[in-house]
């Protein structure tokens, strides 16, 4: 692997960008969590039923609840069954396939309805079998927002010239 790239090595040192390695059995689990907290997408891990079992600051802010209010407990319990019941399936299609695969999602927020590219992949225990999944989400509303604006004004557009 080149000092350009990172990654994870078999035995499990984390070859960094620089050249350095890690164990990362001796990085601090604050460092990990500040790192985690300070992330503006929402980051999760969720089990096999999808309760989510860890995450951070801003998956709790775009809900509006506190740890307590997530943590263990089923989609259904705060958000509404369908957009869970979707949520649910495509956590269940990354776990079956053992494949990372990104999903458009539209979450009822503290907001009100927005839309998320998730990014998941199976979450694997020790042994290598599938125990959940991992993800990242990114609130894409606003270009959303954007594309159909832009579709609004190319679709007034054509028809002013195909009226010429």
């Amino acid at each position: 692997m080149s000092k350009q790239n990172s990654g994870r090595h078999p035995d499990g040192l984390v070859l960094t960008g620089n050249g350095y390695q890690t164990d990362m059995a001796s990085v601090d689990k604050s460092l990990l969590l500040t790192v985690l907290d300070n992330t503006f997408d929402p980051v999760y891990i969720k089990d096999t039923e999808s309760r989510i079992m860890m995450c951070n600051k801003a998956l709790l802010e775009i809900f509006g609840k506190s740890s307590f209010d997530i943590i263990g407990k089923p989609e259904k319990e705060y958000m509404p069954g369908k957009v869970a019941g979707v949520l649910h399936k495509n956590d269940h299609l990354v776990m079956s396939t053992g494949q990372a695969m990104t999903f458009e999602e539209v979450v009822m927020t503290v907001k009100g309805l927005r839309t998320f590219i998730s990014n998941k992949s199976p979450f694997r225990d020790a042994s290598g079998k599938i125990t959940g999944v991992v993800g990242i989400s990114h609130d894409i509303t606003e270009i959303k927002q954007h594309q159909a604006a832009l579709q609004k004004i190319s679709n007034r557009f054509n028809q002013t010239l195909s009226s010429l």
